[in-house]
């Protein structure tokens, strides 16, 4: 398979950065290794994470937003998951308003 990239989101997003976690973690990925700089007006932050199905790169940069790097079927899968919890977050904030609205 081939190498590709994944732009999850183009902003400094923290809920897409808390989504990105969780739909990693719930496929077995572990961070191995991190590096933070800052270069002039642009901060970089690189991960690595390893699991089943391999090796993905985590990339956070100011004007870049934050990417993932890693095989086809890997980047696919983390995506699926991604979107999984996506929706589950979604539903969370539904419930909780829903929650608030009953109590008044």
């Amino acid at each position: 398979m081939a190498e590709t990239s994944w732009t999850v989101t183009t902003e400094l997003d923290g809920p897409a950065f808390k989504r990105l976690g969780n739909a990693l973690r719930s496929l077995g990925y572990v961070r191995t290794a991190h590096s933070w700089g800052v270069g002039g007006s642009v901060e970089l932050s690189q991960s690595t994470h390893r699991g089943p199905k391999g090796t993905l790169e985590i990339e956070v940069e100011t004007y870049t937003g934050l990417t993932v790097i890693g095989q086809e079927d890997s980047i696919r899968e983390l995506q699926m998951a991604y979107e999984h919890h996506s929706h589950g977050f979604i539903w969370a904030n539904i419930k909780r308003c829903w929650t608030r609205w009953k109590e008044k």
